[in-house]
């Protein structure tokens, strides 16, 4: 193979690999955001089990980003012991 067809390939390649429309990006933020705004809400584990976080990260991202910096209602409703926590947009 000489290097005139080598180059052509990998243009090619480039060129395929361009064209492919990409998935948009889902964040953790999102996923957290989105488990939280059914109806019944969603506990700290079930937060936590879908991002891969500790149950304290969830808790912090709760209190941190989602209470203070974004314009969503954040309520936590503890119902036989257990958490749960929803969201609502203000």
């Amino acid at each position: 193979m000489t290097i005139k067809q080598r180059r052509s390939r990998e243009k090619a390649k480039r060129q395929d690999t361009e064209t492919q429309a990409k998935a948009p990006k889902v964040t953790r933020a999102e996923t957290l955001i989105t488990l939280m705004g059914t109806e019944t809400g969603a506990t700290a584990a079930d937060l936590a089990a879908a991002v891969g976080w500790q149950v304290h990260s969830v808790r912090g991202f709760i209190a941190g980003t989602l209470k203070k910096r974004t314009d969503l209602s954040v309520t936590a409703v503890r119902v036989d012991g257990v958490t749960r926590y929803l969201v609502a947009a203000v």
